[in-house]
């Protein structure tokens, strides 16, 4: 469920931009971090400027080609000319589209570059440009998501307010076992980002076809969105996803206002 496409490379910054402060900052690389994890819509290689970190109130002489961003730095990235794990992660969170700079955290997390309490702790602290929406991406990160695809499409729905979702979800029962790309376990709803370049080759077409059966059987609503879903149609797809949670809501009060009642005849018979 990968996303195809690449982006341009990183242009580094040139050698004088190192040395533009007395005390040069980190080349915040970013763009290229979400290119490398995939960004879900690959806008972070838009800018052509190299982008630089410096301490806020440092002084800096304009460079053309070269974009300045004020944060603190930490003492390895003083050290070593070089962003750190947390830093490019808040670099990317105060500066991306936000499903870019989700899906940037969501890697960051997966592969335990940074820490959650790290990140949460960062953004906590964190003042000025970009604050309110690190703090919400850090409250959205999720190691658990297994792409960026499924990052953007878990983006889009949290936006509009759904919660309860459980990325990689895992649904076992009698020999049966599938992971779900999110879940909203209580009422077995499954939601399901399906790349054409995994899933439209002609083997996994029919085991896919098997598993959402089987899942079905299981009592299981199924929901399967395309990259181009989340891309160009994220309206449609989250009332898709409302709907749906909406309707298996109200059948569950049914249900459960069936079994009250039975009860209470049982007791009064």
């Amino acid at each position: 469920m990968s996303l195809a496409g690449t982006a341009p490379a990183h242009r580094a910054a040139p050698a004088e931009t190192r040395t533009t402060a007395p005390t040069p900052g980190p080349v915040d690389d970013c763009r290229e971090i979400a290119a490398t994890r995939g960004s879900i819509s690959l806008q972070a290689a838009v800018e052509e400027d190299a982008v630089v970190a410096v301490l806020p109130g440092q002084r800096v002489t304009p460079t053309a080609g070269v974009t300045y961003r004020r944060r603190r730095l930490s003492e390895e990235e003083r050290r070593d000319g070089r962003t750190g794990p947390l830093g490019a992660v808040l670099e990317c969170a105060t500066s991306l589209p936000s499903a870019d700079a989700l899906a940037v955290s969501d890697a960051s997390l997966r592969d335990a570059a940074v820490l959650p309490e790290e990140l949460r702790d960062a953004a906590g602290s964190f003042h000025g440009h970009g604050a309110t929406d690190l703090r919400r991406v850090a409250r959205w990160a999720d190691g658990r998501s297994a792409n960026a695809f499924d990052s953007g499409l878990r983006r889009y729905l949290l936006v509009a307010g759904v919660r309860g979702l459980v990325p990689q979800r895992v649904i076992a029962s009698d020999g049966f076992f599938a992971q779900v790309d999110l879940a909203d376990p209580e009422r077995r709803v499954a939601i399901e980002a399906d790349g054409y370049q995994v899933h439209g080759q002609r083997g996994r077409f029919a085991a896919d076809l098997r598993r959402h059966d089987e899942l079905a059987a299981l009592g299981w609503v199924t929901l399967r969105f395309a990259w181009e879903h989340v891309m160009f149609r994220p309206e449609w797809l989250v009332g898709q996803v409302t709907a749906v949670l909406a309707r298996r809501r109200a059948i569950g009060r049914r249900t459960d206002q069936r079994h009250s009642k039975g009860s209470e005849r049982g007791q009064a018979a």
